[in-house]
């Protein structure tokens, strides 16, 4: 790695799907699950050593945050806090009570659009992440609001709001602690029926039913299936871990085939259950046709189809749905058809948005490269690279020829030439026919947009210090402990500046530029 890319790389998250909810095999302990949804936890010195020790457990996405809030309450309770004021100790402990409440709560944001595990301050739900919720509960609604609407999805050490430090300050919890306090999520999409085969002419025989999950890690994903009779009598119930699986293109599908003894009934109703006894889709078949309805709050939709199984259907053949999976904004293009059974391989007819096999970036020394893999495409014409400083409103900057149809492997770069401090990145699909779909978000700190640089780092007595503005004057230079406390104001200079800092205890520091334009850029430094 080059020093010109080792400082912009952010910490990203991935969900892993293999066989549960999360992969234990790369999280084999309670502690690496921890880090998980948040790095911070590799920078606490004072960890339970037995989280180490302690087995990952197969935990659904609500358990696993509700298990990493619960364990940084129990941390945060241990600590000292003799270096607190009384008015700190009472609001810190108040804050402590909030988050307990929080967690018990059980209700956290959704990650509807980013890859990986990201920060939500507030989803498009209103829900507050465990940070916005203790701001909302103490009296900082109007902040948590501000934050949301132009660095929602910011790490906590990237927030820039102004009012943010004194808040801290108040709260009797240093920024550190808060960063650890705020989780990422990972995103989650509900279970679809790719296909089924229940009726056919003759003896029903090789009866079967497949079906595509996004994300077991998220609340959403299915554990239990559970099949009705056309009267609605429950007749099976069926665990996930009892079906088959395969996995193509990212894709992972479940699928089982009901042995001879056993029937799968002619018309009737299957539920798809979660782990904490929701239903999260349910599928009804009958003469009449099928309807498929979505329970989870963040694409909740009915969907009818005309096509059925009966005794003119061949045999050897099965109800397939065809199309597109649904897309970030919920939508999607489903149809179903009766065409050859392919249990345990991916339906020839699925289309899968951006067949992406990877989607990265590589950092040089005045612009960001987006790198992007395909394994499979289908009549695509170009994507469209994409990019947003806060999330939600995207402009494109740069467009790429696609290979139409393939079958391989296919290599794509675009270099953003002029990225900002903080950025995020999606890929416009567009095929030949003029529809198109969008990937999840890429997120990427580039460090060298920032115009503070801190030349030493770790400091002694200087801090010596890089300003680049294009303004003679470039506002004001702030200096704030992580307990929130004001430090320092000068003003900023352009070019080299050294500030006096051997007055200050020894420990870690945010140094804020504040520029004229009323724009705000954090560094963090460290006193010896």
């Amino acid at each position: 790695m080059s020093k010109q890319t080792a400082f912009i790389y952010v910490v990203l998250f991935s969900v892993l799907l293999v066989t549960g909810s999360l992969n234990l095999d790369a999280q084999t302990t309670a502690y690496s699950q921890l880090r998980s949804v948040n790095a911070e936890w590799q920078n606490q010195p004072d960890t339970d050593p037995a989280l180490l020790k302690i087995p990952a457990k197969d935990l659904t996405g609500q358990q696993l945050i509700q298990f990493h809030l619960q364990q940084t309450e129990q941390l945060l309770r241990e600590r000292n806090t003799n270096h607190l004021t009384p008015s700190q100790r009472k609001n810190r402990l108040a804050n402590l009570d909030i988050l307990h409440c929080y967690s018990q709560m059980g209700i956290f944001p959704v990650n509807d659009g980013h890859e990986g595990r990201q920060p939500y301050f507030i989803d498009k739900f209103n829900t507050y992440c465990a940070v916005g919720y203790l701001m909302q509960q103490t009296g900082a609604d109007e902040m948590a609001r501000d934050i949301n609407l132009s660095q929602n999805y910011n790490y906590l050490i990237d927030i820039t709001h102004p009012g943010l430090m004194n808040w801290v300050y108040n709260s009797g919890l240093s920024l550190d602690e808060l960063a650890l306090i705020q989780p990422a999520y990972g995103g989650d999409w509900p279970c679809v029926v790719t296909e089924l085969h229940y009726n056919n002419a003759g003896p029903d025989v090789n009866e079967y039913l497949e079906v595509h999950q996004h994300n077991f890690s998220g609340p959403w994903g299915f554990q239990t299936v559970r099949f009705y009779d056309h009267l609605g009598v429950l007749y099976k119930t069926l665990l996930r871990n009892d079906m088959q699986w395969f996995s193509e293109n990212g894709n992972t599908y479940y699928h089982y085939l009901f042995p001879a003894n056993e029937s799968f009934a002619d018309s009737g109703r299957i539920e798809f259950i979660t782990a904490t006894a929701q239903i999260t889709s349910e599928f009804h078949y009958n003469s009449s046709g099928i309807t498929y309805i979505d329970h989870t709050p963040l694409y909740g939709q009915t969907k009818q189809f005309s096509v059925i199984e009966d005794e003119n259907v061949p045999i050897g053949s099965s109800l397939t749905f065809c199309g597109r999976y649904r897309y970030a904004n919920g939508s999607s293009t489903w149809n179903a058809s009766i065409i050859p059974a392919t249990i345990g391989i991916i339906n020839p007819c699925v289309l899968v948005p951006l067949n992406l096999s990877s989607f990265n970036y590589i950092g040089h020394n005045k612009a960001v490269e987006l790198t992007w893999q395909t394994s499979t495409e289908s009549n695509t014409n170009q994507f469209i690279v994409e990019r947003s400083s806060d999330g939600i409103n995207f402009s494109p900057i740069g467009t790429v020829k696609a290979a139409g149809t393939s079958n391989s492997i296919k290599q794509y770069n675009l270099m953003d030439n002029d990225p900002g401090y903080l950025n995020h990145y999606r890929l416009k699909q567009v095929n030949l026919d003029g529809s198109f779909t969008y990937s999840q978000v890429l997120y990427v700190k580039f460090l060298n947009a920032n115009p503070i640089k801190i030349v030493t780092n770790p400091v002694n007595n200087d801090l010596n210090i890089q300003v680049n503005s294009l303004t003679a004057n470039a506002g004001i230079l702030l200096i704030y402990d992580f307990h929130g406390k004001q430090m320092l104001q000068l003003n900023a200079k352009t070019g080299r500046q050294y500030i006096n800092v051997s007055p200050f205890p020894s420990g870690k520091y945010m140094l804020q530029l504040q520029t004229e334009d009323g724009k705000i850029y954090n560094q963090a430094f460290i006193k010896q």
